[in-house]
């Protein structure tokens, strides 16, 4: 119970006083309070307390012909083509696309994870963590602001040149991997439930409650991977 309180007491310190973070999961719980810790260690904080809440996934055991086979859930992408953002609606957008199921999994769920930006900008939330990273490493990032100062911007070229990519001082998706960062951190979520085959495709319609532009997303789903 005390250890509990000592979990909540700390994201409702790390959480601005405007807006406490009511996360679903250990990612949505990093996500929304990770840019609000201002140091290594209140990011090591966030990380500890949102562990704390969500507890890593264990793999479960169930009953196939007779037989108790152990399984996890696999985290898979989805081909997306012909999308559309439509909005007409004053309230909300509607993000329109053909969904293929080119995997060998059968599909009873998608998540349209999508930033409302070019793809070529990270979150403040991605920033932080590269910050946190190039810090442990001892690449003097500055402080974790979420913010692309200078003092990062050196940073991070300092380390491109140490693994031999291209110096320019910029965050990507190829940065984010090689520093072991989720490249989808900070981004946004939207769940429709629909059932498609492997090798099927289906339509299907995201419904956001903010006015969209150009987004960067991608699609995928989480199923079950049988050991």
């Amino acid at each position: 119970m005390m250890k509990n309180l000592f979990v909540v007491f700390t994201l409702l310190i790390l959480a601005p006083c405007t807006s406490i973070a009511k996360p679903t999961n250990y990612d949505e719980c990093i996500l929304e309070n990770i840019s609000n810790a201002q140091t290594n260690a209140g990011v090591g904080a966030v990380r500890q307390a949102c562990r704390s809440l969500f507890p890593a996934p264990k793999k479960k055991k169930v009953e196939m012909f007779g037989e108790k086979v152990n399984f996890s859930y696999k985290k898979i992408y989805l081909t997306s083509v012909n999308e559309v953002i439509n909005n007409n609606n004053p309230f909300a957008s509607i993000i329109d696309m053909e969904l293929i199921n080119d995997t060998d999994y059968h599909v009873n769920s998608v998540f349209l994870v999508f930033k409302n930006s070019d793809c070529s900008v990270q979150t403040s939330a991605a920033i932080a963590q590269v910050q946190n990273r190039l810090n442990s490493m001892n690449y003097d990032a500055g402080r974790v602001d979420g913010k692309m100062g200078n003092q990062t911007i050196r940073a991070l070229r300092a380390y491109q040149s140490s693994k031999g990519k291209k110096i320019d001082g910029k965050i990507n998706n190829d940065i984010l991997r090689s520093l072991g960062i989720e490249t989808e951190i900070g981004w946004i979520s939207l769940k429709e439930n629909l059932q498609i085959s492997p090798g099927k495709s289906r339509r299907v319609k995201f419904k956001s409650y903010e006015k969209l532009g150009q987004i960067c997303y991608k699609v995928v789903s989480w199923v079950k991977n049988y050991d």
